[in-house]
């Protein structure tokens, strides 16, 4: 099974709820002009919860806290040049 993958140009969009509507008929409008230009699809949806939570068909894929996330990100480049790590 494919989660993500690298392969072409492709860009991540969050939308309020409330102008999602609004993003899809404008999607279909381009698509409509010039069909299959601008594809599109719903991964997820963004909520205030201290977690991410991905799932596949209902089976939990990955379930990590953001706290956890956001540390590993901050420290990734200074992990990388301690010496612990040349």
């Amino acid at each position: 099974r494919l989660l993500f993958a690298e392969g072409g140009p492709r860009i991540l969009v969050s939308i309020a709820s409330d102008k999602s509507g609004r993003w899809q008929s404008s999607l279909n409008k381009v698509n409509h002009e010039s069909p299959g230009s601008v594809p599109g699809m719903c991964l997820g949806q963004v909520t205030g919860d201290s977690q991410l939570l991905i799932t596949q068909i209902g089976n939990e894929l990955i379930s990590l806290d953001v706290s956890d996330l956001q540390a590993s990100f901050e420290n990734a480049i200074p992990r990388r040049v301690s010496n612990n790590h040349i």
